[in-house]
């Protein structure tokens, strides 16, 4: 029975190999010419690109092979407390593993990656005219003195000035930036190596445990998106960690609410995700009423943990703070976006 374990985690991982080795190959292709050319032309699939996807297959089936066996140490059920907590040690060491197979992308992508959206966010905090392209399309305040405004998160719009200022402040931008990066990237991971251990908690097969792994480790979306400098990345990272106190809430709530700080943590949680994309607020209105229904015993608990959140986010910022600091709401237009492009869809 072993023995056949044995060989389906090897299959396992060659087919993982072969498949991320292609995909980097793919990757590579559209990078330099905006096709794969370099992989299939006129119908045949080039000797060279055999070749590297043979040769990459065997590197990448190798570092699996070597992470699979520090995995095999690491996950151990023994490491694991009698009261079922997970060990810091555990965490962290499962975390920096991942954080290393992230190594390569925050090299090359130092010291992160932005869109537009970025920039725009940056010229608000700096003052910048050539940068904020939202002044063209609110109405802001006092255009003036500032071009401060919602139509990005403002509080992710501080967060990254803060980080810029502060590598302006030592003489390199850059260095301000990539540590907002890294700290993005350390949270990601943690949140990732949790779910790892949590999954062997349950006595999850170690082969859905090392795809899982694979998943977090090697698909190249994982690390990017995290190097992502736009607000979606620590809105998910707020959205990971409450989904995962949620789970714990409906799954051992008398374990759950038995710890304060954990209805503390909810609520913080909850105003972060809403600070962070300004759709973070529709989403616990939309989530209050089934986790209401569903937490049968402690629905006042529920009740306060999502009430706060909601006024903090759906009064007090937009009609207190917003008014005092004089920063202008977001563009009406924006919650038209959806139904513009349903629509010019379908003309099409």
């Amino acid at each position: 029975m072993k023995k056949t374990k044995s060989k389906f985690e090897k299959i396992v991982k060659i087919l993982c190999a072969m498949l991320l080795a292609a995909i980097q190959i793919v990757g590579y292709s559209f990078s330099k010419q905006n096709n794969w050319n370099l992989v299939i032309k006129d119908g045949r699939i080039s000797g060279k690109a055999i070749v590297i996807w043979a040769i990459g297959s065997i590197l990448v089936y190798a570092c699996i092979s070597f992470i699979y066996l520090i995995l095999d140490r690491m996950m151990d059920t023994r490491d694991i407390k009698e009261d079922g907590k997970i060990t810091y040690k555990q965490l962290v060491l499962l975390a920096l593993v991942i954080l290393l197979c992230w190594l390569p992308y925050m090299i090359l992508f130092y010291p992160g990656c932005a869109n537009p959206d970025v920039q725009d966010q940056l010229g608000q905090f700096f003052h910048n005219e050539t940068m904020c392209w939202t002044r063209k399309y609110v109405n802001l305040v006092n255009p003036q003195h500032s071009y401060w405004n919602n139509h990005h998160p403002v509080f992710h719009t501080l967060v990254l000035g803060i980080f810029a200022q502060f590598g302006k402040q030592i003489g390199h931008i850059s260095v301000g930036i990539f540590l907002l990066t890294l700290i993005q990237m350390i949270l990601m991971a943690g949140i990732f190596a949790y779910i790892l251990l949590y999954l062997k908690k349950m006595n999850f097969n170690n082969v859905v445990l090392g795809v899982v792994f694979v998943f977090y480790a090697f698909w190249p979306l994982a690390p990017l998106t995290t190097m992502s400098l736009c607000k979606d990345t620590l809105f998910t990272i707020c959205i990971l960690i409450a989904t995962i106190m949620l789970f714990h809430l409906l799954k051992e709530p008398e374990m759950f609410w038995k710890k304060k700080r954990n209805m503390v943590g909810l609520i913080v949680i909850f105003i972060l995700q809403g600070l962070f994309r300004n759709n973070g607020l529709y989403l616990l209105l939309v989530a209050f009423p089934f986790i209401l229904l569903l937490g049968k015993g402690f629905r006042k608990r529920i009740f306060i943990s999502f009430l706060i959140p909601i006024l903090f986010l759906g009064v007090f910022i937009p009609k207190v703070v917003f008014n005092i600091t004089q920063i202008a709401p977001g563009s009406e237009n924006e919650m038209l976006s959806v139904p513009l492009q349903q629509t010019a869809r379908l003309l099409k």
